[in-house]
């Protein structure tokens, strides 16, 4: 994405910047005077620069008061000599982002996203970082899949919102609403699948309630589930 104007305004959301290359700013180069721009759970990865801004090339004149901002956003991976992820002129304004090499900012962090594949697959693994470390101000509805924003505790950075298909019951205690009770540690939400399995020794079954989402569907290998009131309503195939 090249932008060069005086005027103009640009916003980008649940957006990919990959595989891409340039002499400066390998994902967006941005010269602009008087105009701003968002990105707003935007993934930058593996972007590259010959000279500056692996993903980002920014020159915004220092008298300018118009913004340029990045929230929920992941910036991994890009390589440059200068400015391996951002080269500015003047600070952009990032928030609750995963920067490479850090970058001030509120909720900001620096650690590796765990994408499910650093080359081609920039979705994040059941422990990234990434996940519920977002903001839901400004945040999109869904993700680039279209899966429903947020899932779990709070709103993912990147593009993607991770969204897990296969929870196991673990039984540490019988709330199904405990994130501990499960494998990977979430509560099931509706379309889920959960398999209730044949673990040993002093395991707690589940107890559903009018208060739980439950999830899709449900495989019961052994042990009990309880339906402590209302109805359970399972659907799938």
């Amino acid at each position: 994405y090249s932008s060069y104007d005086s005027s103009s305004s640009s916003s980008f959301t649940n957006c990919t910047f990959t595989a891409n290359s340039a002499y400066s700013g390998g994902a967006v180069y941005y010269y602009s005077y008087d105009s701003s721009s968002s990105f707003i759970n935007c993934t930058f990865a593996t972007n590259n620069a010959s000279s500056q801004g692996g993903a980002i090339w920014c020159n915004i004149p220092s008298d300018q008061e118009v913004p340029i901002t990045l929230k929920n956003c992941i910036l991994w991976d890009n390589t440059a000599p200068e400015g391996a992820e951002i080269h500015e002129q003047k600070p952009l304004i990032t928030t609750y982002s995963d920067i490479q090499g850090n970058h001030t900012g509120i909720g900001n962090i620096d650690v590796d996203p765990l994408f499910v594949n650093t080359n081609n697959d920039f979705h994040l693994q059941y422990n990234s970082p990434c996940i519920d470390t977002g903001t839901d101000d400004g945040a999109p509805s869904d993700d680039l899949d279209g899966y429903l924003r947020p899932i779990g505790a709070g709103y993912d950075m990147g593009a993607y919102e991770y969204h897990y298909d296969i929870l196991t019951w673990q039984g540490y205690s019988s709330s199904w609403n405990d994130s501990h009770n499960w494998q990977p540690s979430m509560v099931p939400v509706e379309f889920n699948s959960v398999v209730i399995s044949g673990l040993t020794g002093e395991v707690m079954w589940p107890v559903v309630d009018a208060l739980n989402s439950v999830a899709a569907k449900i495989l019961i290998e052994s042990g009990t589930l309880t339906i402590a009131q209302g109805k359970l309503s399972i659907g799938g195939s």
